[in-house]
């Protein structure tokens, strides 16, 4: 309160845990205590606010040096574009829009540098950049959402070059305005995704484009906060180009809120996004 603040708290906590049970399944848990983001009320002592979540907890059964096919259930992060950075301060503008985190269940191939991957996922709205309605509500009763990612890797003697796409069903922000997290929309918004990253020697450039196939319900705002007409909506699209040629000292895979399918996180790094509507 007041013009002057100072503050000695615990920003965020989080453990991960993963065990292998013999060379076909495979269990990961990651538990999440972060006081200052969680959609808890109250202050950062509210016992609401105070909780310690499972942020990730899946099974993934498979041998790829047997058979290219594996499977995972469990609550995951939505196989949807690339959604990568090697910021290691900051997520990318696709990541905050498309990034999800949601209930359901994955079936993939793997082979020679393909990866195709189907994510069945859990109707309603999930956690995290997923919400398709059942029967008109956010209830996520039903398996009425999907994800589905296609991507292909070619490895040269001094560059790899990975490109991607995905499409979504039911992706986020389809309530209208003021946005209210876990509400339920009226029509589910589809979305896509193009990706590419190339990686040579030290070198890392990769670019994507995000974009849904209708107007994103809650921009639509009332004439009192805005110039357009109440109602209205325009196609949203979000982009990221990141640049890295700083040789590394180290390089590790993160795994936090912020970077949910395993981001590198490098030094030395330049990284352009932007949004438009």
């Amino acid at each position: 309160m007041g013009t002057d603040v100072s503050e000695a708290v615990v920003h965020s906590a989080q453990l991960a845990v993963t065990g292998a049970v013999g060379s076909w399944a495979t269990a990961h848990v990651e538990l999440l205590y972060d006081p200052e983001q969680s959609f808890g009320a109250g202050t950062t002592t509210a016992l609401g606010r105070n909780q310690v979540q499972l942020r990730r907890g899946y099974v993934l059964l498979g041998d790829l040096t047997r058979v290219p096919i594996y499977a995972s259930l469990g609550k995951m992060a939505t196989p949807f574009g690339l959604t990568d950075t090697v910021n290691p301060f900051t997520a990318s503008t696709v990541w905050h829009a498309f990034g999800g985190l949601a209930y359901g269940a994955q079936v993939g191939y793997y082979r020679d540098g393909l990866n195709v991957v189907f994510m069945g996922v859990q109707g309603g709205a999930q956690f995290r950049s997923a919400n398709t309605p059942v029967d008109g509500t956010a209830v996520p009763s039903r398996l009425n959402n999907y994800v589905v990612d296609v991507n292909y890797t070619a490895r040269g003697s001094a560059a790899a070059m990975l490109l991607g796409g995905s499409c979504q069903r039911g992706s986020a922000y389809c309530q209208g305005f003021p946005v209210e997290h876990f509400l339920g929309c009226d029509d589910h918004n589809p979305a896509f995704d193009v990706y590419a990253q190339v990686t040579a020697g030290d070198l890392i450039v990769q670019a994507e484009v995000a974009r849904t196939t209708e107007a994103w319900s809650a921009l639509s705002t009332p004439p009192s906060r805005s110039s357009r007409p109440t109602g209205s909506a325009v196609s949203t699209s979000a982009a990221s180009i990141v640049c890295r040629s700083a040789k590394p000292r180290s390089t590790y895979r993160s795994t936090s809120a912020a970077s949910p399918r395993g981001q590198r996180v490098r030094p030395g790094t330049t990284r352009i996004s932007w949004w438009w509507a």
